[in-house]
C-alpha cells in the first residue's frame, strides 16, 4: 500500500477537490434557475401569474365601478387557497359565515369560502369570527395580504394597459374597501367615508350626516370642539373621543397648489409631441418640515399601509387614455413631474389634474388646467 506524506499534494486530492465545486457550481445554478422560475410566476410582491392572466386587458378597460372590481377579484384562482363550495368544508363554519355577513340573506349568501369571508371583512365582523373560529380568522387574515396585493396589482394593471379613466377609479375604490373594510356600495358615499373614523358604525354616520359633517372632509376640517359637540350624542368614552382626534391630525389634507403644462423641449407645445406636466402639492395638516405616516387602517391585517397618491391627467371628453404617476413621498410639500403625449390636434384645451387617495375615500382633490397647443409645423 503507498502512503502519501501529509505535506505532498496528491493527484486524487485535486481530483476530489475538482468534484466538490463541480457539485457546488452545480447546485447554485439549480437554485438560480428555480429563483427565476419562482419570480417568473409572480410579480409585484407576491402577486401570481394566474392573476395577471384573469386581469386582462379587455377585463379591465370593462370595470365600471368597485363592485366590478370585486367580483374580478373573487375570479382569480391561486395555488395553496382554496375556494371551493363550502359544502366541502365543515358545515358550523359555513353556518358561521353566513351568519356574520349581514350584507346577505343566508339563502343569498357567496357559497365560496374567499367570498363569504370577505363579506365578513366588509361587515367588520373580525373580532366575532376571531371569537367563534380561530382557524377561519387565521384564514382572513391570510386572505386580506392576497386581496391588497391583487387590488393593488389590479390598478397597476389598469395604468400600464392605459385603462379608462373610470377603471383606474374602480380599481382603486376596490383597495380602499379593501385596506378599510367598506362595502363596495358604500365606498362612495359620504355615508361610507364618515365609516373611516375609529368608532363610527353606519348608525352614528348617518346621524352626522344630519349636522354639520356631510362628509369627511367637511368633519376633518371642523374645529375640534365641534367634532365633540357632533359625537356628543353618541356617549363615546374619552379614550374613543381621543382616537377620533387623533385620527382627525394624521389623516391628510392633500391639497393641489400649483399645477402647469409645459413642453418637454423647446418653448411651444406641439400637436403629437411629448410635454410635461409640472405640480406642487402640499399636506395641510402637516408643518414645513414633518412627514406623513403609514395610513390608519384598523381593520385590516396587521400590516403598515403606505398613504399612497395617483395623479391622474385626463381630457373630458375626450378619449385618450389617462396619463398617470403613484406618490409615495411622505413629505409635507411635494413637486412631481409627469411626462405625457400632447394631443394631435392644436388649439386651446383643457385638461383635469385628479389627486386620488390609495387608502381613504372622500379626501380625493381636481383641478382643470388650461393651455394652448400650436401646430407641429
Amino acid at each position: 500500500v503507498l502512503r502519501y506524506k501529509p505535506r505532498y499534494f496528491r493527484a486524487a486530492d485535486l481530483q476530489l477537490y475538482l468534484a466538490a465545486l463541480l457539485v457546488c457550481l452545480l447546485a447554485c445554478v439549480g437554485l438560480l434557475l428555480c429563483l427565476t422560475c419562482f419570480e417568473a410566476a409572480t410579480w409585484r410582491d407576491g402577486v401570481s401569474a394566474s392573476t395577471l392572466e384573469a386581469y386582462s386587458i379587455a377585463t379591465l378597460a370593462s370595470l365600471q365601478g368597485p363592485a366590478a372590481a370585486q367580483e374580478l377579484l373573487l375570479s382569480t384562482r391561486h395555488a395553496g387557497h382554496c375556494c371551493g363550495a363550502l359544502c366541502r368544508r365543515n358545515r358550523a363554519d359555513a353556518d358561521l359565515l353566513k351568519t356574520l355577513c349581514s350584507e346577505f340573506e343566508p339563502s343569498q349568501a357567496p357559497s365560496s369560502l374567499e367570498a363569504l369571508l370577505l363579506c365578513v371583512h366588509f361587515a367588520r365582523q373580525e373580532r366575532s369570527l376571531a371569537q367563534a373560529s380561530a382557524h377561519l380568522a387565521s384564514q382572513l387574515q391570510e386572505f386580506l395580504m392576497k386581496w391588497q396585493r391583487d387590488s393593488r396589482a389590479m390598478i397597476e394593471m389598469t395604468v400600464e394597459e392605459a385603462a379608462p379613466f373610470n377603471a383606474v377609479v374602480a380599481a382603486i375604490d376596490l383597495h380602499r374597501c379593501i385596506v378599510q373594510a367598506l362595502p363596495p356600495t358604500l365606498v362612495g358615499s359620504c355615508a361610507g367615508q364618515l365609516l373611516q373614523i375609529p368608532h363610527v358604525d353606519e348608525g352614528i354616520a348617518q346621524r352626522l350626516q344630519q349636522g354639520r359633517a356631510k362628509d369627511l372632509r367637511q368633519f376633518l376640517t371642523s374645529s375640534a370642539a365641534e367634532r365633540r359637540a357632533a359625537l356628543a350624542p353618541e356617549q363615546l368614552s374619552q379614550q374613543q373621543l381621543l382616537d377620533v382626534e387623533e385620527f382627525a391630525t394624521v389623516v391628510p389634507r392633500m391639497e393641489i397648489c400649483s399645477a402647469k403644462v409645459l413642453a418637454k423641449s423647446g418653448n411651444r407645445l406641439c400637436a403629437g409631441d411629448s410635454g410635461m406636466l409640472r405640480i406642487d402639492l402640499r399636506r395641510s395638516n402637516l408643518g414645513k418640515n414633518e412627514s406623513a405616516g403609514h395610513a390608519h387602517t384598523p381593520h385590516f391585517a396587521n400590516i403598515a399601509v403606505p398613504e399612497a397618491w395617483w395623479v391622474l391627467m385626463t381630457f373630458p371628453g375626450q378619449t385618450f387614455s389617462p396619463s398617470c404617476r403613484r406618490i409615495l413621498d411622505p413629505s409635507c410639500e411635494i413637486a412631481q413631474e409627469m411626462e405625457f403625449e400632447i394631443p394631435p390636434v392644436s388649439g386651446k384645451w383643457k385638461c383635469r389634474l385628479s389627486l386620488l387617495c390609495e387608502v381613504y375615500a372622500g379626501l380625493d382633490a381636481e383641478k382643470d388646467i388650461v393651455f394652448v397647443i400650436d401646430s407641429s409645423q
